[in-house]
């Protein structure tokens, strides 16, 4: 899968196993319908994953500026309360990402997986 961005947005382009760059919604639809495999379902939960992290993780930037140069105490409490919210959505997003990435990518999988055993989490090092 190749992912692109765009003035418009994120598009993503999927490569057939005949090699085929695909760019119409139909020539994939009918490979799909030949084949009984959804071979848009994986990549469009993939954008949409990142592009859902993205989003918040601006959001995040946006309210620790703020809290940091607050107008008020009131202001201040808003905004810390609003980057742990926004920091909550990114780590669900992105732990929902790497479980989807696990089971789907079986290269980038392994990848991740040798990122692990030479990173092991502090409770797991002493293991």
């Amino acid at each position: 899968m190749v992912i692109t961005v765009t003035e418009t947005g994120l598009c993503s382009s999927l490569v057939c196993p005949e090699g085929r760059i695909w760019g119409r919604c139909t020539e994939a639809a009918h490979w799909e319908a030949r084949n009984g495999v959804s071979t848009t379902r994986v990549p469009m939960t993939t954008a949409h994953r990142l592009s859902k992290a993205s989003y918040n993780l601006a959001h995040v930037i946006t309210h620790l500026h703020a809290a940091m140069h607050p107008k008020s105490p009131t202001d201040q409490k808003f905004n810390l309360e609003h980057v742990d919210k926004h920091v909550g959505i990114v780590r669900d997003n992105l732990e929902r990402l790497v479980e989807h990435i696990r089971e789907h990518y079986p290269a980038e999988a392994k990848a991740l997986d040798d990122l692990d055993d030479a990173n092991p989490e502090p409770e797991q090092a002493g293991a």
